[in-house]
């Protein structure tokens, strides 16, 4: 989920239409995808929240297959 909202991010910012000075289009791509990949961000933080548990469990799992060999 987290890599299509970045895809979804980029084609955002690259869909900023050239009105204007040069600079201004910068600043309206940056804050784009910025704006944007709020809910990457969001999604990573959940991620990285349950990828420590997940792995936890996993280790949990084998020692209590080593156990019982």
């Amino acid at each position: 989920m987290p890599i299509i909202s970045f895809c979804v991010s980029l084609i955002f910012a690259l869909n900023v239409v050239s009105v204007g000075e040069v600079s201004t289009v910068i600043a309206a791509m940056v804050s784009a995808f910025l704006f944007v990949n709020i809910p990457t961000a969001v999604l990573l933080a959940i991620y990285a929240a349950c990828g420590g548990k997940r792995e936890r469990r996993r280790d949990l799992e084998k020692m209590s297959v080593q156990d019982l060999e």
